[in-house]
């Protein structure tokens, strides 16, 4: 084999080691991941708030069920979001501070704990004078910082379990005016263009509730048929596919984290290449 066409074999097969193919390929759950939702200030995919959400609450994209089943960040958005478990029960909020899992009387040995211990624990106490100081400008100590983290880690999870608010209808005429919620949008939409939307939303909801672990096309199709219907209503103001679609890429791709995978080719290829100098690439 000519050393030219080894040097790029090589490095072809790192590249695909790092982007694998069905990163390039469209996923049937690309409608779903691309709905765009207005919030902290912008209009992003569902797919960056599922993946932020999670993150925030989890410290972690995914989540293991107690039977050892793993949830990807969309599987765990959607589940909280149409509730099809007691997620007051199941160990999901990140708390690692020991001082504080001390103090409030928490296992000292585990990282994740429910809605309910956390309320039903000694935190609230914590956080209200952590509260007050901050009101009089008096230093929070160490314990109290973690303890607002876990009051905002509970805020997310309640704004988001079973929540029927999520802000996907777009204004009507304003770029930046407030998007409403599927239940709200008679505020800016008449009956006889949201009937449609308020179905399908209920549609994808049951399509969700029969296909939890998202296996099936079916979700994807649904999540279709919404996200044109909520495109049409403000061609103007909804944000293009392809932007939202960019983003998810983007997010999926990770970039960053996978840096030092590209300069480890680039390392490759200067190695290589050092060491085929003394040949003639293209004889």
């Amino acid at each position: 084999m000519k050393p030219l066409q080894l040097l790029i074999g090589l490095c072809l097969g790192i590249v695909i080691l790092i982007i694998p193919p069905t990163q390039l390929q469209p996923s049937p759950l690309d409608p779903l991941q691309t709905l765009a939702v207005q919030l902290d200030g912008r209009k992003k995919p569902l797919d960056t708030v599922a993946r932020e959400t999670v993150a925030k609450i989890h410290g972690s994209t995914n989540y293991r069920l107690e039977n050892n089943q793993t949830l990807n960040y969309l599987q765990t958005y959607l589940s909280l979001w149409f509730n099809n478990r007691d997620w007051n029960q199941e160990p999901f909020i990140l708390l690692t501070y020991r001082p504080l899992k001390e103090k409030i009387g928490l296992d000292l040995e585990r990282k994740y704990f429910s809605f309910r211990e956390l309320v039903s624990s000694n935190l609230g106490a914590i956080v209200l004078e952590a509260n007050q100081k901050q009101a009089d400008n008096i230093e929070l100590t160490r314990d109290e910082r973690e303890a607002l983290t876990i009051e905002d880690r509970l805020a997310l999870m309640l704004r988001t379990v079973g929540t029927d608010t999520l802000p996907l209808v777009p204004h009507p005429s304003d770029s930046k005016g407030t998007w409403v919620s599927i239940l709200q949008s008679q505020q800016y939409y008449t009956n006889e263009q949201i009937t449609p939307l308020q179905q399908s939303y209920q549609t994808l909801k049951q399509a969700y509730r029969l296909d939890p672990l998202l296996t099936t096309l079916e979700v994807g199709q649904v999540a279709e048929t919404l996200h044109q219907e909520l495109a049409a209503l403000s061609p103007e103001i909804y944000p293009k596919d392809s932007v939202l679609q960019r983003e998810v890429n983007f997010s999926s791709f990770r970039p960053f984290s996978k840096a030092w995978k590209i300069y480890a080719i680039a390392l490759l290829v200067l190695l290589l290449g050092l060491s085929f100098k003394q040949f003639d690439l293209y004889s």
